[in-house]
This record gives structure tokens, C-alpha cells and sequence, in this order.
């Protein structure tokens, strides 16, 4: 049964939809966002962290503006690649000036009504930044990997040797490896350059 609904899914080529990837982001922004307050407060427990939940609308709000203009939920996941992690540093980039930006303006010309409700720390939006970074690159890689995983675990393989470990070799590699209905697993070079031995 399982064996005929992963072939049903892998026939009709069912992608996840960018939605779906957009809400997995936000939600680790999230999460993001409150392990940089907990940090920045040495995991000490006090009035600002009722703040935080007032503060999540205003970061979903700026994370989904941020992430929606530059695109970087549009990707693939499984074929998450170096164009992805840039569009993905734009996207979080662009999520921080931002949320530096109303905070500034929170600051200037905000009143007590307005600043429970916007960021009000520029060291928590830049703890939160660097830990927005490597926690939505990772993902990625980890979605693709785990992707990876299932598939070559689902489909017979035929073990193959390619001759030349240089640059041509390493580019048919990497297509057979990122070819889904490839039937071949790369388990060696075979090379006549003895300095390229290991």
C-alpha cells in the first residue's frame, strides 16, 4: 500500500506548493524570533516576554512582506541550490532593514500604545537575523537531503564507476545524483592521474 501511494507521487510529479514552504519560513521566523529575545535576555523570564507575543503580528507581517517580494519560497526545495540560499539571505536581509527601519521609526515617533506591538531592541533584531540565516539555509538543505534520502531508498539502483574524476566526471556525478528517474548510484571514480588518487 505504502509502495503504491509513494509510486502514485512520484509519477504525478507532485510538488509541495510555495505556500506551504512560505508558512514553514514564517513559522521558523518565529521561533526564530523568540530564542533571540530568550538570548538576549539570558533565558530570564520577565515583563518582556509578554511582549514578545504582542510582537509576533508585527514580525509575521514584515517576514511575509519581505519573503513574498523577494520570492524565495518560489524555489524548489529539493533542488535548493546556491541561487536559492541567495534569494533566501535577499529575503531575510531585506526582513531586517525593515524591521530595523520601524523600530527606528517606533523610537522617534511612537507612543506607548505602539511600542508593545514593534520590535523595540536593535541587538535582538540582529541576534535574530544571524539565527534567521542559518536556520532557514539549513532547512533547506535539510528538506533536500531528507528528500534525497527517501528517494534513493524507494527506487532499485544499478552501482556504476565513471572514468575521470576531474570536472567532467564530478558534473555527470552530480547529474545522476540529481536526476530523479535515474536508475544509477555513482560509487566510485576511475581515473589514470595518480594525483588525484583519494
Amino acid at each position: 500500500m505504502k509502495q503504491k501511494i509513494f509510486n502514485h507521487l512520484m509519477k504525478t510529479n507532485i510538488y509541495t506548493s510555495s505556500w506551504i514552504v512560505l508558512a514553514i519560513d514564517l513559522s521558523l521566523i518565529i521561533q526564530s524570533y523568540i530564542i533571540a529575545n530568550l538570548l538576549y535576555y539570558n533565558f530570564e523570564f520577565r515583563i518582556y516576554d509578554a511582549w514578545i507575543l504582542h510582537q509576533i503580528p508585527s514580525i509575521l507581517l514584515i517576514a511575509f512582506i519581505s519573503f513574498t517580494l523577494v520570492g524565495s519560497h518560489k524555489g524548489t526545495i529539493r533542488h535548493t541550490g546556491i541561487d536559492d540560499v541567495l534569494n533566501v539571505v535577499i529575503a531575510i536581509s531585506l526582513f531586517s532593514f525593515l524591521a530595523i527601519i520601524t523600530t527606528y521609526i517606533n523610537r522617534h515617533l511612537g507612543d506607548a500604545t505602539t511600542s508593545a506591538y514593534i520590535p523595540h531592541s536593535f541587538s535582538i533584531l540582529l541576534i535574530h537575523y544571524i539565527l534567521t540565516l542559518v536556520v532557514l539555509i539549513s532547512s533547506r538543505f535539510i528538506f533536500k537531503r531528507v528528500y534525497q534520502l527517501i528517494i534513493s531508498d524507494k527506487k532499485a539502483s544499478v552501482n556504476v564507476l565513471i572514468y575521470g574524476a576531474g570536472d567532467s566526471g564530478l558534473i555527470t556525478a552530480a547529474t545522476i545524483a540529481n536526476d530523479q528517474n535515474s536508475k544509477f548510484k555513482v560509487i566510485g571514480f576511475i581515473d589514470d592521474n595518480p594525483s588525484k588518487i583519494g
